[in-house]
């Protein structure tokens, strides 16, 4: 398997990636058997890694899971981030962009931290907007797992907002407005997928639909990948099935 920063990159983008979690990809995790890692070409982490930012394990407080802020010379963390963004994007206004934004603030106990980046983040892409740097721009807003699925309250009480939200992550897709182009099927085909059960197979065709449109199934990650599809097409629900991707019953939330 091959990321998919690949097909990026030979198409002639720029890459970023900032994040406010010290890890080398979203999460920490041991080397993946068969997997070429690609490098982006720009990177804000290491001050991510700073000991007044980040701290392992789950206090409720202090630790990189905790809720208190995580400030750096009298500033949030995140806007320290967003400000490299903003340096990518203008030193590379002519060219094609790739950036990821990890922002790791939901995963606490209280669901209160997030709140702490919603207006900075808002402000970021309200400046790329106002400043006509959204054309041919399409954005993915991924997140993690809710707080409940986090150990505490709702774990012990095994509430129903915890048998369903641990292994429900949040996508949002969203297709910036282009002139003398209609996206008007493709936001269809994204509405008549919302309630689909989604894998990160259709999350890599759905990328590599805005680089080769049609043809975007070529050249699979590895070769006995048939499951993909882009969510710009629709995807019948009956075809989706946990049973059919063999996820076991305790990761399977999908509702009726």
């Amino acid at each position: 398997m091959i990321s998919i920063l690949k097909d990026y990159k030979e198409n002639g983008y720029i890459t970023c990636n900032i994040q406010d979690v010290c890890h080398k990809e979203l999460m920490e995790i041991g080397p993946l058997k068969n997997y070429i890692y690609i490098e982006f070409d720009h990177e804000y982490v290491a001050p991510s890694c700073d000991p007044n930012i980040y701290e392992l394990g789950y206090s409720l407080f202090y630790s990189s899971n905790g809720i208190i802020k995580k400030c750096l010379y009298g500033k949030e963390n995140f806007e320290h981030i967003l400000d490299y963004a903003r340096q990518f994007w203008k030193s590379y206004e002519k060219n094609k962009r790739f950036l990821r934004i990890v922002n790791s603030y939901a995963h606490e106990y209280t669901g209160e931290k997030s709140k702490y980046t919603d207006d900075s983040l808002y402000n970021f892409l309200r400046e790329l907007y106002d400043n006509e740097q959204m054309e041919n721009t399409t954005l993915y807003i991924a997140g993690d797992h809710g707080y409940v699925g986090l150990f505490g309250i709702y774990e012990i009480l095994k509430s129903n907002d915890w048998e369903i939200e641990y292994a429900l992550p949040v996508l949002i897709i969203i297709e910036c407005d282009k002139k003398n182009v209609s996206y008007e099927n493709q936001y269809y085909n994204i509405q008549r997928n919302q309630q689909n059960l989604v894998t990160p197979f259709d999350i890599y065709y759905t990328l590599r639909h805005n680089l080769f449109g049609m043809n975007y199934q070529k050249f699979p990650p590895y070769k006995n990948l048939k499951n993909g599809e882009s969510l710009f097409n629709y995807i019948n629900p009956k075809d989706r099935t946990c049973y059919k991707y063999n996820i076991p019953e305790e990761h399977c939330k999908c509702k009726i």
